[in-house]
Formats: C-alpha cells, sequence, structure tokens
C-alpha cells in the first residue's frame, strides 16, 4: 500500500517527520548508512529518490553534516538539492547515444570522425 507523503513545500507536513518519512523504499539502506555516518559525527553527500505528495519520484543529492550539542552528534543539517531534470537529462542523453550507437555500427556506409589536427577518433565497423 502506497502512502501519500507531504509536497516538500509543505513546510507544516515537512516539519518533525524523520527523514525516513519521504525516501523511496528502495533508498533507506542507503539513508540508514549515512545516518550511521552522521551518528558518527561524519559529513557526507548522497543521492536517494525523494517521493512526493502524489507518490512522484524525485532524485534528490543530500549533503549532510552532524549537528553538535556539547561536542557530541544530536541530530543533522542537510541541503537537499533536486537532481531530477538532471537525471532526466542524463537518461535522455543515453538513449540519443545508443540510437546513434546502433545506427553506426549497422550501416554499410563508412563514417569517420577526425579532430582538427586529422586525429581518427572513430570510424564504423563497416570498414572491416
Amino acid at each position: 500500500m502506497t502512502t501519500s507523503l507531504p509536497s516538500v513545500h509543505d513546510d507544516d507536513l515537512l516539519l518533525d517527520r524523520p527523514m525516513a518519512a519521504f525516501i523511496h523504499p528502495d533508498d533507506l539502506p542507503i539513508l540508514a548508512a549515512n545516518l550511521l555516518r552522521r551518528a558518527a559525527n561524519q559529513s557526507d553527500a548522497y543521492e536517494v529518490r525523494m517521493r512526493s505528495a502524489t507518490g512522484d519520484s524525485k532524485y534528490i543529492l543530500v549533503a549532510a553534516t552532524p549537528r553538535l550539542h556539547e561536542g557530541k552528534p544530536n541530530g543533522g543539517i542537510a541541503v537537499i538539492t533536486d537532481l531530477t531534470e538532471r537525471r532526466n537529462v542524463e537518461e535522455a542523453l543515453r538513449l540519443r547515444e545508443e540510437q546513434f550507437r546502433l545506427l553506426a555500427d549497422n550501416t554499410t556506409d563508412v563514417i569517420s570522425h577526425y579532430t582538427l589536427d586529422e586525429q581518427l577518433i572513430y570510424v564504423t565497423p563497416s570498414i572491416n
């Protein structure tokens, strides 16, 4: 059963709730490992998926550092960056490169790529 989680912009629903309440279930082990690091007074950065109120996942980068009280960790401070658009662009680029590679590797024409000083960078396998 999927529960509806608050929007990341709804401060009243975000405050005083554990971070695990907003993290995709598959990414909870990543969160747990990093919370242990913070408890050991270590800063860290990691990527996980955050779930929105609509159930959509957002890729986020969490850069966190322990909050100390009398020299001992008693919480943390985190800066969260939404990586969703970057991830989507990277995936689109990967798919385009895959399509280009499929075309280039299976054409009967010879396609080559050279630098300005005439160094060969790529040539299609049809040259063989």
